[in-house]
């Protein structure tokens, strides 16, 4: 985990003509306690933590952000291209879009988070099968059980 996250001026668009979700937040946060972001539902409370993790770009590519992130010892002036696992955590209240919420299956969040970490190659497929090399359920939801 990252021993300091620190955000300035932080705002965020999900493309160049949209309104700002986000506007000018400055935080800091110390590495080693734990952090709650509250607020009503649509504050940008998740768009703010898809920014820190770094999945903000495989949910919304067109997004703009203006304003600083520092992740540890990294220095952001725009959003992070890559997931920033393991040295960013984050727990959604929503479980069906537990690990990033771009897979519709467990077995496709799993994967997701391996390929992201480089420990499998990148599945362009889809195709479970193609990364364990066999199919023995016939579906990607019998693999799951």
């Amino acid at each position: 985990m990252a021993d300091r996250i620190a955000i300035s001026s932080f705002s965020l668009q999900y493309s160049p003509s949209a309104p700002r979700v986000l506007s000018s937040i400055s935080l800091e946060i110390a590495g080693g306690t734990c952090c709650a972001i509250l607020g009503p539902t649509g504050a940008g409370k998740t768009s703010l933590l898809h920014c820190l993790s770094g999945i903000m770009r495989r949910h919304h590519p067109e997004a703009v952000s203006s304003g600083h992130l520092q992740i540890g010892e990294r220095f952001f002036d725009e959003l992070p291209t890559q997931i920033l696992f393991p040295t960013v955590g984050l727990t959604l209240q929503d479980p069906h879009v537990q690990i990033s919420g771009v897979r519709d299956t467990v077995f496709g969040e799993v994967l997701f988070t391996l390929e992201n970490t480089g420990m499998v190659p990148e599945n362009p497929s889809g195709d479970p099968a193609c990364c364990t090399g066999h199919n023995p359920c016939g579906s990607t939801t019998g693999l799951i059980a």
